[in-house]
């Protein structure tokens, strides 16, 4: 599915920003211990990434692919700040990049109903939901978690533990040194971790 719809921006491809999303062995890899770690084990995961190498990216087709065609499913985003996740035309949110997905994928796949705070997909009746990224983010939600770049979240130790019983977390982010809670969590031998470089 990804490789026959998915289409992403990345600014560094000067007069060629907007092309197709064709997977690695190691994304498509991913891609499908993630949906088996959260909706079957429903267990935490950490997604260990350098920059471009489209984690972001994935972890958003991965969140659409799964309301798009799973019924009654709910997805909680939550970044580094509430503006990563929802300002407008900035191009470096989650919103503006997921709005960006269903903007290239055709019209027979289904329109994707775009709200204040989320997507709702009417067919499935699945939604994206996002959250400022306040100490008690999460709290009274349920469905998976997308936590990206976890490792500048301020207030990361609250918005793990108020997240804990939401439902399982998929963790996207890179290393931005130790001391952090993501690198706790990269640390801990009972949490699945992929390593995207």
């Amino acid at each position: 599915f990804l490789n026959a719809f998915g289409w992403q921006y990345n600014p560094r491809h000067f007069d060629n920003e907007i092309g197709p999303f064709i997977t690695w062995k190691s994304q498509e890899d991913a891609i499908l211990e993630t949906l088996d770690t959260l909706f079957v084990v429903k267990e935490d995961i950490l997604w260990v990434k350098s920059r471009e190498v489209g984690g972001t990216w994935l972890a958003l087709f991965l969140e659409d692919w799964v309301c798009r065609f799973k019924k009654n499913k709910t997805f909680l985003d939550i970044s580094h700040s509430e503006r990563a996740v929802k300002e407008g035309e900035n191009k470096n949110t989650l919103f503006w990049k997921l709005a960006f997905i269903h903007e290239y994928l055709p019209d027979f796949l289904f329109p994707v109903l775009e709200q204040k705070n989320g997507f709702y997909y009417r067919h499935t009746k699945s939604n994206v939901n996002g959250a400022s990224t306040t100490k008690r983010s999460g709290v009274g939600g349920r469905g998976p978690v997308l936590l990206d770049e976890f490792g500048l979240q301020q207030d990361a130790v609250s918005i793990w533990s108020h997240t804990r019983d939401v439902g399982p977390r998929l963790v996207v982010s890179t290393h931005y040194g130790s001391g952090t809670k993501f690198n706790d969590l990269c640390e801990n031998k009972n949490i699945r971790r992929i390593v995207m470089h």
